[in-house]
C-alpha cells in the first residue's frame, strides 16, 4: 500500500470492500481537480504531445506513421522502464493481427531514423532479448 501512494497512486482500496465504497471512492477522485493530467512527454529535447499528435525533436517537427507514434508514446510513457517485446507487440498490433518476429524491429529502427540524431546514441535503447526502453542518452 505505502509503495504504491509513494509512486503514485492517489488511493486504495483493500479486499474485500463493497461495491459502495469503490463507487464513493471513485466519484471522490473524480472531483479532485488540481492534479494536472499530463499530455506532454519529453525525454531530452524530445517531445511528444498527446493532445496534439505533434512529435518534436531540437524544435523539429518530426512525421510518424501510426504505429510508430503509438510505439513512441508506449515507450514515453514508460520512461526508464523496460518494456517486454511481447507488451509491445500486444498493445501496437493487437492479439488479432499476425505480424512476424522482425517486425517490431523493423518499427523500432525506422522510429529510430525519424528521431535520433546524427552522431548521438539513440534515445531508444535495446534490451537484448527482453525489449525496449526510452530513456535520455545524455543522463
Amino acid at each position: 500500500m505505502v509503495v504504491g501512494l509513494d509512486s503514485g497512486a492517489d488511493d486504495y482500496i483493500i479486499k474485500p470492500f463493497q461495491f459502495e465504497e469503490l463507487l464513493a471512492r471513485l466519484r471522490a477522485v473524480s472531483r479532485r481537480k488540481d492534479k494536472i493530467i499530463e499530455d506532454i512527454f519529453e525525454v531530452g529535447d524530445l517531445t511528444l504531445n498527446l493532445t496534439t499528435h505533434i512529435v518534436t525533436r531540437q524544435y523539429d517537427v518530426i512525421d510518424l506513421s501510426k504505429k510508430e507514434y503509438h510505439l513512441l508514446e508506449l515507450l514515453l510513457r514508460n520512461k526508464n522502464q523496460v518494456i517486454s517485446r511481447e507488451i509491445l507487440f500486444e498493445k501496437v498490433w493487437g492479439f488479432e493481427t499476425f505480424v512476424s518476429e522482425n517486425a517490431l524491429d523493423t518499427l523500432v529502427k525506422l522510429l529510430r531514423k525519424k528521431i535520433d540524431l546524427p552522431g548521438e546514441p539513440s534515445v531508444i535503447q535495446t534490451i537484448r532479448g527482453i525489449g525496449y526502453l526510452v530513456r535520455d542518452p545524455h543522463v
